[in-house]
C-alpha cells in the first residue's frame, strides 16, 4: 500500500496525468448523457438535472453531446499516454531496449513451447542461444562432472559441482550487455587466480553466500535476468568414471577424455545421485526434450546416468530429440557414426528413449577439415538408413556455422527444434 502512495509523490508527473484522464472521462460521460437523454439519469446531480433535461431534448444538445464524447475520449487517451510515458521513462532511454524486450518476452516468448535441454560444454550453450529467440519456457539441465581447469580446482577447494558449463549456459540465456558478458568470461592470467574465470568465482561466491551451490546458481540467474532456467543435473558432487576397452577404470572426466584408450562405457559416483524436483518436473512437463550437442561421454551421458533424470525421460510424454555432433572427438568418439552415438545412449540407458535425431548435412571447407584432421577429428558419418533402422526420425539440415571451428549455427539449430515441435503437434 505504501508503494502505491509513493506514486503520488511530487515530481513523478503522475498526479497531473491521472487528473487529466479523469477530466476526460467526466467530459465523455457528460456527453453520453446529452446524446441518449437525461431520463436515464434522474438520480444524477439534482442541481444540473433540469438544465440537462432541457438541452438534451434539442438538436443542439445532441451535437454538443457528441462533441463532448469525442473530446472526452481524446483527453482521456492523451492523459493515459502521458501517464504511460512517465511510468516507462526509466526503460525507454535511447540505447536501452529493455521495455521492448520485456513486452516481447511477456507476450510472445512466455507462450512458447516448454523445452528441456540436456547437455553441457559449448554445445548446449550454442543450442540455448537459438532457442531463447522462440521461447522463455526453457530449462537447461547441465552436466556438473567436469573436473578440469578452473572448474576442477574449485570443485576440489570448495567441494561443489563444476561451475564452468553452468556459467556458459547462464550467459547464453542471459539478457546482458556485452560488457557484462565479457566480465563473466574474463579469465585471470596471473597470481593465485590464474586460470579462473570471473564467472566461475562469482558462482562460487553466490553459493557461499546463499548456503548451497544450487541456490547460488538460482540467485546468479536473477542477477543476470536469464530467459528460462539453468539447473545442475544433480544436487550431488558427481565424479565420472570410465570403463576403457581393456576393462581398466579411469576416474575423472579429464582423465577419461585424455586417455588414448577407447571408452567402453561410463558411470557416475555416487550411482544414486539425486536430481532436483524442479529438474524432474521440467522434463515431465516439457513439450520436447533436447539432448546435445556436446561430448557424448562427458557432457550428454553423465546427465542421463542420474537415476531421477533417466526415470523422468522414460515417463515423459515429450518428444525426445538428440542433436548429433558434427565432428568425432579424439579419444572419445573416434570413428563414430551418427548411429553409433545413438547406440551408445541406448546402451547406457537400457532403453530406446529417442524419438528423433538431428544431423548436419552441410559440407565443410577443405582447410577446416585439414585443420581438424591434424587433431584426429573427422566429420561424423550420417548413416541415415542405420538411424532409421534404430526407430528414430531423422532430421537432416545445414547447420554449419562457417568460422574457424566446426560449430552448429545457433539460429538454424533453434529454428530446426521449433519446427520439429510444430510438426509433432500437427501430427497429434
Amino acid at each position: 500500500m505504501n508503494n502505491i502512495f509513493k506514486l503520488l509523490a511530487p515530481g513523478l508527473k503522475i498526479k497531473r496525468y491521472l487528473l487529466l484522464s479523469l477530466l476526460g472521462l467526466l467530459l465523455a460521460f457528460g456527453g453520453i448523457i446529452l446524446v441518449i437523454g437525461i431520463k436515464y439519469f434522474y438520480n444524477f446531480a439534482v442541481l444540473i438535472k433540469n438544465f440537462l433535461y432541457y438541452i438534451s431534448n434539442s438538436f443542439t444538445g445532441i451535437v454538443l453531446g457528441v462533441v463532448c464524447v469525442v473530446l472526452g475520449i481524446f483527453i482521456f487517451c492523451l492523459g493515459m499516454a502521458f501517464l504511460f510515458r512517465s511510468l516507462m521513462r526509466p526503460y525507454m532511454t535511447q540505447n536501452d531496449p529493455k521495455l521492448v524486450e520485456m513486452l516481447f518476452e511477456e507476450r510472445v516468448l512466455s507462450r512458447g513451447p516448454k523445452i528441456a535441454a540436456i547437455g553441457g560444454g559449448t554445445g548446449l550453450s550454442t543450442l540455448l542461444r537459438g532457442l531463447k529467440e522462440y521461447s522463455s519456457n526453457i530449462t537447461a539441465i547441465v552436466a556438473v562432472s567436469d573436473d578440469g581447469g578452473s572448474s576442477g580446482r574449485l570443485r576440489k577447494d570448495f567441494n561443489i559441482s563444476a561451475p564452468g558449463d553452468i556459467r556458459n549456459c547462464i550467459l547464453a540465456l542471459a539478457k546482458t550487455e556485452s560488457l557484462m558478458h565479457d566480465l563473466f568470461q574474463y579469465r585471470f592470467e596471473a597470481g593465485e587466480l590464474s586460470g579462473h574465470s570471473f564467472g566461475n568465482l562469482f558462482l562460487v561466491a553466490m553459493a557461499e553466500v546463499s548456503g548451497s551451490f544450487v541456490e547460488g546458481v538460482k540467485q546468479s540467474q536473477n542477477v543476470l535476468a536469464v530467459t528460462g532456467k539453468v539447473l545442475p543435473s544433480s544436487t550431488d558432487v558427481i565424479t565420472l568414471n570410465g570403463v576403457m576397452e581393456d576393462d581398466s577404470i579411469l576416474k575423472g572426466e579429464t582423465t577419461i577424455a585424455d586417455s588414448p584408450k577407447k571408452i567402453k562405457k561410463v558411470f557416475i559416483k555416487p550411482r544414486n545421485a539425486h536430481a532436483m524436483a524442479e529438474t524432474v518436473s521440467a522434463i515431465l512437463d516439457a513439450d520436447i526434450v533436447v539432448l546435445g550437442p556436446g561430448s557424448l561421454y562427458t557432457s550428454v551421458l553423465p546427465n542421463l546416468l542420474v537415476p531421477d533424470i533417466l526415470e523422468a525421460l522414460k515417463k515423459t510424454k515429450a518428444k525426445k530429440l538428440y542433436v548429433v555432433n558434427m565432428m568425432t572427438q579424439p579419444g572419445e568418439t573416434d570413428y563414430f557414426t551418427a548411429s553409433d552415438h545413438v547406440k551408445a545412449i541406448y546402451a547406457h540407458t537400457k532403453s530406446k528413449i529417442l524419438d528423433a535425431v538431428l544431423v548436419n548435412k552441410s559440407k565443410m571447407g577443405k582447410e577446416l577439415l585439414e585443420k581438424y584432421a591434424e587433431k584426429g577429428s573427422y566429420p561424423v558419418i550420417q548413416d541415415i538408413d542405420e538411424l532409421k533402422a534404430l526407430g528414430v526420425e531423422v532430421i537432416a539440415e545445414n547447420f554449419t556455422f562457417h568460422t574457424e571451428l566446426a560449430r552448429h549455427d545457433s539460429k538454424e539449430l533453434g529454428y530446426a527444434v521449433i519446427k520439429y515441435i510444430a510438426k509433432s503437434s500437427i501430427k497429434k
